[in-house]
Protein backbone atom coordinates (compact mmCIF):
# COMPACT_ATOMS: atom_id res chain seq x y z
CA UNK A 1 0.00 0.00 0.00
CA UNK A 2 2.80 2.37 0.80
CA UNK A 3 4.54 1.77 -2.63
CA UNK A 4 1.12 2.15 -4.40
CA UNK A 5 1.03 6.07 -2.38
CA UNK A 6 4.03 6.76 -4.08
CA UNK A 7 3.18 5.50 -7.51
CA UNK A 8 -0.41 7.28 -7.62
CA UNK A 9 1.88 10.35 -6.47
CA UNK A 10 4.28 10.47 -9.32
CA UNK A 11 3.74 12.78 -12.57
CA UNK A 12 4.62 9.88 -14.64
CA UNK A 13 2.00 7.08 -15.28
CA UNK A 14 3.16 3.73 -14.63
CA UNK A 15 1.96 0.27 -15.04
CA UNK A 16 3.24 -3.49 -14.07
CA UNK A 17 3.11 -6.38 -15.89
CA UNK A 18 4.24 -9.88 -15.41
CA UNK A 19 6.35 -12.71 -17.29
CA UNK A 20 2.74 -13.36 -19.27
CA UNK A 21 2.60 -9.73 -20.22
CA UNK A 22 -1.12 -9.49 -17.81
CA UNK A 23 -1.14 -5.91 -15.84
CA UNK A 24 -0.63 -6.15 -12.19
CA UNK A 25 -0.70 -2.57 -11.87
CA UNK A 26 -1.85 0.81 -13.17
CA UNK A 27 -1.86 4.07 -11.33
CA UNK A 28 -4.21 6.80 -11.67
CA UNK A 29 -2.00 8.63 -14.60
CA UNK A 30 -1.94 5.75 -16.83
CA UNK A 31 -5.37 4.50 -16.47
CA UNK A 32 -5.78 8.32 -17.68
CA UNK A 33 -3.81 8.23 -20.57
CA UNK A 34 -4.73 4.61 -22.19
CA UNK A 35 -9.00 6.16 -21.18
CA UNK A 36 -9.60 2.73 -19.54
CA UNK A 37 -10.30 1.42 -16.29
CA UNK A 38 -8.60 -0.80 -13.76
CA UNK A 39 -11.38 -3.57 -13.61
CA UNK A 40 -11.46 -3.43 -17.47
CA UNK A 41 -7.38 -4.20 -17.77
CA UNK A 42 -6.29 -5.84 -14.22
CA UNK A 43 -5.06 -9.36 -15.01
CA UNK A 44 -5.87 -8.71 -18.95
CA UNK A 45 -2.87 -9.34 -21.43
CA UNK A 46 -1.56 -6.37 -22.39
CA UNK A 47 -0.99 -7.07 -26.07
CA UNK A 48 -4.55 -8.44 -26.29
CA UNK A 49 -5.92 -5.18 -24.68
CA UNK A 50 -3.95 -3.20 -26.99
CA UNK A 51 -3.59 -4.74 -30.57
CA UNK A 52 -2.73 -1.35 -31.80
CA UNK A 53 0.79 -1.82 -29.90
CA UNK A 54 2.16 -5.04 -31.41
CA UNK A 55 3.46 -2.50 -34.84
CA UNK A 56 5.00 0.12 -32.76
CA UNK A 57 8.38 -0.21 -31.04
CA UNK A 58 6.85 -0.82 -27.53
CA UNK A 59 6.47 -4.23 -28.59
CA UNK A 60 9.60 -4.96 -29.37
CA UNK A 61 11.51 -2.97 -26.97
CA UNK A 62 9.41 -4.23 -23.71
CA UNK A 63 10.26 -7.69 -25.38
CA UNK A 64 14.19 -6.82 -25.60
CA UNK A 65 14.31 -5.83 -21.17
CA UNK A 66 12.30 -8.97 -20.57
CA UNK A 67 14.67 -11.28 -22.89
CA UNK A 68 17.90 -9.48 -21.69
CA UNK A 69 17.06 -8.15 -18.13
CA UNK A 70 18.00 -4.63 -19.12
CA UNK A 71 15.99 -1.43 -18.67
CA UNK A 72 14.68 0.20 -21.85
CA UNK A 73 14.37 3.66 -23.03
CA UNK A 74 12.63 5.12 -25.85
CA UNK A 75 10.08 7.28 -27.82
CA UNK A 76 7.63 6.62 -29.71
CA UNK A 77 4.31 8.22 -31.76
CA UNK A 78 1.66 6.48 -29.94
CA UNK A 79 -0.87 6.39 -33.14
CA UNK A 80 -4.35 5.69 -30.78
CA UNK A 81 -3.75 8.09 -28.07
CA UNK A 82 -2.28 10.76 -30.65
CA UNK A 83 0.31 11.66 -28.28
CA UNK A 84 3.96 11.18 -28.01
CA UNK A 85 5.56 8.93 -24.79
CA UNK A 86 8.98 8.90 -23.66
CA UNK A 87 8.93 5.26 -21.85
CA UNK A 88 11.44 3.77 -19.40
CA UNK A 89 10.82 -0.09 -18.85
CA UNK A 90 12.49 -2.07 -15.95
CA UNK A 91 12.58 -5.56 -16.13
CA UNK A 92 12.57 -7.98 -12.82
CA UNK A 93 11.57 -11.41 -11.64
CA UNK A 94 8.12 -10.79 -11.61
CA UNK A 95 7.52 -9.00 -15.04
CA UNK A 96 8.09 -5.26 -16.08
CA UNK A 97 7.49 -2.05 -14.81
CA UNK A 98 7.06 0.83 -17.37
CA UNK A 99 7.13 4.93 -16.57
CA UNK A 100 5.77 6.29 -19.66
CA UNK A 101 4.97 10.62 -19.97
CA UNK A 102 2.99 12.63 -22.85
CA UNK A 103 6.02 14.37 -24.21
CA UNK A 104 3.82 15.78 -26.97
CA UNK A 105 4.06 19.57 -26.29
CA UNK A 106 8.24 18.77 -26.50
CA UNK A 107 8.21 17.41 -29.54
CA UNK A 108 5.82 19.94 -31.53
CA UNK A 109 8.57 22.62 -29.46
CA UNK A 110 11.09 20.26 -30.91
CA UNK A 111 9.28 20.53 -34.87
CA UNK A 112 9.13 23.62 -34.74
CA UNK A 113 12.82 24.70 -33.87
CA UNK A 114 13.39 22.31 -36.30
CA UNK A 115 11.44 23.97 -38.71
CA UNK A 116 12.75 27.34 -37.72
CA UNK A 117 16.35 25.93 -38.30
CA UNK A 118 16.09 24.64 -41.63
CA UNK A 119 14.52 28.24 -42.41
CA UNK A 120 16.96 30.26 -41.54
CA UNK A 121 19.95 27.65 -42.71
CA UNK A 122 17.56 28.12 -46.30
CA UNK A 123 18.50 31.41 -45.70
CA UNK A 124 21.72 31.88 -44.97
CA UNK A 125 22.83 29.28 -47.45
CA UNK A 126 21.31 32.13 -50.21
CA UNK A 127 22.85 35.42 -49.05
CA UNK A 128 26.48 36.16 -50.68
CA UNK A 129 28.09 35.91 -47.27
CA UNK A 130 29.56 33.01 -45.30
CA UNK A 131 27.83 32.56 -41.74
CA UNK A 132 29.18 30.69 -38.77
CA UNK A 133 28.54 29.69 -35.29
CA UNK A 134 31.84 29.43 -33.21
CA UNK A 135 32.02 28.29 -29.98
CA UNK A 136 33.32 30.19 -26.37
CA UNK A 137 36.46 30.02 -25.45
CA UNK A 138 40.13 29.85 -26.50
CA UNK A 139 39.79 27.07 -29.24
CA UNK A 140 37.78 29.00 -32.08
CA UNK A 141 36.52 26.21 -32.78
CA UNK A 142 33.44 26.17 -35.67
CA UNK A 143 30.24 23.87 -35.29
CA UNK A 144 28.88 25.51 -38.48
CA UNK A 145 30.35 26.80 -41.46
CA UNK A 146 27.95 27.54 -44.99
CA UNK A 147 28.90 26.18 -48.42
CA UNK A 148 29.70 30.08 -49.16
CA UNK A 149 32.82 29.19 -48.17
CA UNK A 150 33.79 26.70 -50.90
CA UNK A 151 33.01 30.01 -53.53
CA UNK A 152 34.24 32.53 -51.06
CA UNK A 153 37.59 30.92 -50.50
CA UNK A 154 38.07 27.45 -51.62
CA UNK A 155 37.48 25.22 -48.90
CA UNK A 156 34.38 22.88 -47.79
CA UNK A 157 32.89 23.66 -44.63
CA UNK A 158 33.78 20.37 -42.99
CA UNK A 159 37.33 21.29 -43.93
CA UNK A 160 37.15 24.43 -41.43
CA UNK A 161 34.53 22.57 -38.50
CA UNK A 162 37.48 19.56 -38.22
CA UNK A 163 40.23 21.98 -37.42
CA UNK A 164 39.68 24.28 -34.89
CA UNK A 165 42.72 26.48 -36.02
CA UNK A 166 42.16 26.27 -39.56
CA UNK A 167 41.07 30.02 -40.03
CA UNK A 168 44.02 30.76 -38.54
CA UNK A 169 46.41 29.08 -40.64
CA UNK A 170 45.24 30.35 -43.51
CA UNK A 171 45.60 33.51 -42.12
CA UNK A 172 47.98 36.13 -44.08
CA UNK A 173 51.14 36.43 -41.34
CA UNK A 174 51.32 40.38 -41.66
CA UNK A 175 47.77 40.62 -40.29
CA UNK A 176 47.84 37.83 -37.80
CA UNK A 177 48.78 39.06 -34.75
CA UNK A 178 46.32 42.41 -34.95
CA UNK A 179 43.68 40.00 -35.27
CA UNK A 180 44.38 37.49 -32.70
CA UNK A 181 44.84 40.52 -30.45
CA UNK A 182 41.38 41.46 -31.20
CA UNK A 183 39.69 38.20 -30.73
CA UNK A 184 41.38 37.57 -27.69
CA UNK A 185 39.92 41.15 -26.12
CA UNK A 186 36.33 40.16 -27.81
CA UNK A 187 36.68 36.65 -26.06
CA UNK A 188 37.62 38.49 -22.74
CA UNK A 189 34.83 41.47 -22.65
CA UNK A 190 32.10 39.83 -25.30
CA UNK A 191 32.18 43.07 -27.35
CA UNK A 192 31.43 42.31 -30.87
CA UNK A 193 34.36 41.61 -33.08
CA UNK A 194 34.77 43.39 -36.44
CA UNK A 195 38.35 42.70 -38.19
CA UNK A 196 39.20 43.43 -41.54
CA UNK A 197 42.44 40.75 -43.01
CA UNK A 198 43.37 38.61 -45.58
CA UNK A 199 43.25 34.62 -46.31
CA UNK A 200 45.21 32.41 -48.29
CA UNK A 201 42.50 30.88 -50.99
CA UNK A 202 42.85 26.98 -51.63
CA UNK A 203 44.33 28.08 -54.66
CA UNK A 204 46.59 29.88 -53.24
CA UNK A 205 45.58 33.16 -53.96
CA UNK A 206 44.90 36.39 -51.36
CA UNK A 207 41.50 37.44 -50.41
CA UNK A 208 40.41 40.19 -47.96
CA UNK A 209 37.81 39.23 -45.79
CA UNK A 210 35.47 41.40 -43.64
CA UNK A 211 34.59 39.23 -40.22
CA UNK A 212 31.83 40.43 -38.25
CA UNK A 213 30.88 38.33 -34.87
CA UNK A 214 28.44 38.67 -31.80
CA UNK A 215 28.13 37.04 -28.76
CA UNK A 216 24.55 35.24 -28.27
CA UNK A 217 23.33 34.56 -24.98
CA UNK A 218 21.06 32.09 -23.59
CA UNK A 219 17.95 33.62 -21.14
CA UNK A 220 19.66 33.94 -18.62
CA UNK A 221 21.97 35.81 -20.09
CA UNK A 222 25.14 33.17 -19.99
CA UNK A 223 27.52 33.19 -23.40
CA UNK A 224 25.95 30.59 -25.73
CA UNK A 225 28.13 30.88 -28.91
CA UNK A 226 29.72 33.36 -31.28
CA UNK A 227 27.56 33.91 -34.63
CA UNK A 228 29.76 35.86 -37.45
CA UNK A 229 29.33 36.55 -41.23
CA UNK A 230 32.18 37.43 -43.34
CA UNK A 231 32.18 38.37 -47.12
CA UNK A 232 34.85 39.28 -49.40
CA UNK A 233 35.90 42.96 -49.48
CA UNK A 234 38.88 42.00 -51.89
CA UNK A 235 37.13 44.29 -54.84
CA UNK A 236 36.39 46.91 -52.46
CA UNK A 237 40.31 47.07 -51.12
CA UNK A 238 41.58 46.97 -54.84
CA UNK A 239 39.57 49.77 -55.54
CA UNK A 240 40.66 51.80 -51.73
CA UNK A 241 44.60 51.19 -52.76
CA UNK A 242 44.21 52.48 -56.30
CA UNK A 243 42.12 55.40 -55.12
CA UNK A 244 45.58 55.76 -52.63
CA UNK A 245 47.58 55.61 -55.51
CA UNK A 246 45.94 58.14 -57.80
CA UNK A 247 45.57 60.23 -54.82
CA UNK A 248 49.07 59.86 -54.26
CA UNK A 249 49.89 60.68 -58.26
CA UNK A 250 47.61 63.76 -57.73
CA UNK A 251 49.02 65.24 -54.49
CA UNK A 252 52.84 64.77 -56.07
CA UNK A 253 51.54 66.85 -59.18
CA UNK A 254 49.93 69.41 -57.25
CA UNK A 255 53.08 69.58 -54.69
CA UNK A 256 55.37 70.81 -58.14
CA UNK A 257 53.00 72.65 -59.87
CA UNK A 258 51.77 76.48 -59.13
CA UNK A 259 48.78 75.77 -58.93
CA UNK A 260 45.81 76.00 -55.94
CA UNK A 261 43.21 73.74 -55.55
CA UNK A 262 40.42 74.70 -52.87
CA UNK A 263 36.86 73.68 -52.19
CA UNK A 264 34.44 75.31 -49.99
CA UNK A 265 30.81 74.59 -48.63
CA UNK A 266 27.97 75.76 -48.90
CA UNK A 267 28.24 78.41 -46.25
CA UNK A 268 31.73 79.12 -47.86
CA UNK A 269 33.89 77.29 -45.59
CA UNK A 270 37.17 76.14 -47.05
CA UNK A 271 37.27 72.39 -46.88
CA UNK A 272 40.72 71.72 -49.27
CA UNK A 273 43.39 74.23 -50.05
CA UNK A 274 46.33 72.32 -51.53
CA UNK A 275 49.03 73.24 -54.22
CA UNK A 276 52.19 74.81 -54.71
CA UNK A 277 50.58 77.89 -55.49
CA UNK A 278 49.69 78.63 -51.91
CA UNK A 279 53.44 79.46 -51.34
CA UNK A 280 52.75 82.48 -53.85
CA UNK A 281 49.92 83.86 -51.23
CA UNK A 282 52.26 83.51 -48.49
CA UNK A 283 50.01 80.17 -46.98
CA UNK A 284 51.02 76.76 -46.43
CA UNK A 285 48.84 73.84 -47.94
CA UNK A 286 45.62 72.99 -46.24
CA UNK A 287 46.60 76.31 -43.58
CA UNK A 288 43.10 77.78 -44.35
CA UNK A 289 40.90 74.72 -44.05
CA UNK A 290 37.90 75.97 -41.59
CA UNK A 291 38.20 78.97 -41.99
CA UNK A 292 35.58 81.30 -43.94
CA UNK A 293 36.52 82.54 -47.30
CA UNK A 294 35.39 85.99 -46.55
CA UNK A 295 37.79 86.19 -43.85
CA UNK A 296 40.96 85.02 -45.83
CA UNK A 297 40.40 87.12 -48.85
CA UNK A 298 37.53 89.27 -47.88
CA UNK A 299 39.29 92.31 -48.63
CA UNK A 300 40.51 90.86 -52.18
CA UNK A 301 38.23 92.96 -54.85
CA UNK A 302 35.84 90.59 -57.27
CA UNK A 303 36.47 86.79 -54.73
CA UNK A 304 33.45 87.50 -53.06
CA UNK A 305 31.18 87.89 -55.76
CA UNK A 306 32.73 85.03 -57.74
CA UNK A 307 32.43 82.24 -54.72
CA UNK A 308 28.54 83.79 -54.45
CA UNK A 309 27.94 82.93 -58.14
CA UNK A 310 29.24 79.31 -57.83
CA UNK A 311 27.58 78.86 -54.82
CA UNK A 312 24.32 80.00 -56.70
CA UNK A 313 25.19 77.28 -59.56
CA UNK A 314 27.24 79.21 -62.05
CA UNK A 315 30.43 77.60 -63.19
CA UNK A 316 33.13 80.63 -64.23
CA UNK A 317 36.46 82.03 -64.22
CA UNK A 318 38.13 85.29 -62.87
CA UNK A 319 41.67 87.00 -62.96
CA UNK A 320 42.01 88.26 -59.75
CA UNK A 321 45.06 90.03 -58.16
CA UNK A 322 45.98 88.69 -54.65
CA UNK A 323 48.70 89.89 -52.77
CA UNK A 324 50.60 91.59 -55.58
CA UNK A 325 50.04 88.22 -57.58
CA UNK A 326 48.00 87.75 -60.46
CA UNK A 327 45.94 84.41 -60.38
CA UNK A 328 43.55 83.11 -62.80
CA UNK A 329 40.62 81.06 -61.21
CA UNK A 330 38.08 78.49 -62.01
CA UNK A 331 34.51 77.65 -60.14
CA UNK A 332 32.63 75.27 -60.29
CA UNK A 333 29.37 74.19 -58.21
CA UNK A 334 29.37 71.05 -56.20
CA UNK A 335 25.93 69.15 -56.45
CA UNK A 336 23.88 66.32 -54.31
CA UNK A 337 22.36 64.25 -56.19
CA UNK A 338 18.98 65.69 -55.79
CA UNK A 339 20.46 68.65 -57.88
CA UNK A 340 21.24 70.81 -54.47
CA UNK A 341 24.23 72.76 -54.76
CA UNK A 342 26.47 71.52 -51.56
CA UNK A 343 29.12 73.80 -51.89
CA UNK A 344 31.64 74.66 -54.81
CA UNK A 345 35.52 73.88 -56.19
CA UNK A 346 38.11 75.34 -57.97
CA UNK A 347 41.21 75.59 -58.89
CA UNK A 348 43.70 78.88 -58.89
CA UNK A 349 46.86 79.20 -61.15
CA UNK A 350 49.72 81.94 -60.63
CA UNK A 351 49.53 83.82 -63.74
CA UNK A 352 52.12 86.59 -62.85
CA UNK A 353 55.02 85.55 -65.05
CA UNK A 354 52.68 85.65 -67.71
CA UNK A 355 51.07 88.47 -67.30
CA UNK A 356 54.40 90.36 -66.69
CA UNK A 357 55.32 89.43 -70.11
CA UNK A 358 52.65 89.94 -72.02
CA UNK A 359 52.58 93.42 -69.98
CA UNK A 360 56.07 93.14 -71.39
CA UNK A 361 55.56 92.27 -74.61
CA UNK A 362 53.22 94.91 -75.45
CA UNK A 363 55.67 97.95 -74.29
CA UNK A 364 57.73 96.18 -76.46
CA UNK A 365 55.32 96.61 -79.36
CA UNK A 366 54.32 99.75 -78.60
CA UNK A 367 57.71 101.34 -78.58
CA UNK A 368 57.99 99.29 -81.85
CA UNK A 369 55.73 101.20 -83.69
CA UNK A 370 56.24 104.96 -82.25
CA UNK A 371 59.65 104.19 -83.40
CA UNK A 372 58.27 103.36 -87.02
CA UNK A 373 56.01 106.25 -86.75
CA UNK A 374 58.60 108.82 -86.19
CA UNK A 375 60.43 107.21 -88.85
Amino acid sequence: NGDNGVLESITDAFVAVDREWRFTYLNERALLALRRTRAELLGKNMWEEFPEALGLPAYREYHRAMTSGNSVHFEEFNPWLGIWVEVHAYPSESGLAVYFRDISERKRAEERLREAEERYRALVEQIPAVTYIQKIGQSSESTYVSPQMETMLGYKPEECTSDPEHWIKIMHPADRERVLAEDARTNESGEPFRMEFRQFAKDGSVVWIRDEAVLVRDEEGAPSYWLGIQYDITERKRAEEALKESELRLRTVISNVPVVLFALDFAGVVTLSEGKGMGALGLEPGEIVGRSISEVFGNVPGILEDVDRALAGETLSAVREVKSRTFEMWYSPVRARTGEVTGAIGVSIDITERKEAEEALKESEERYRLVARAT
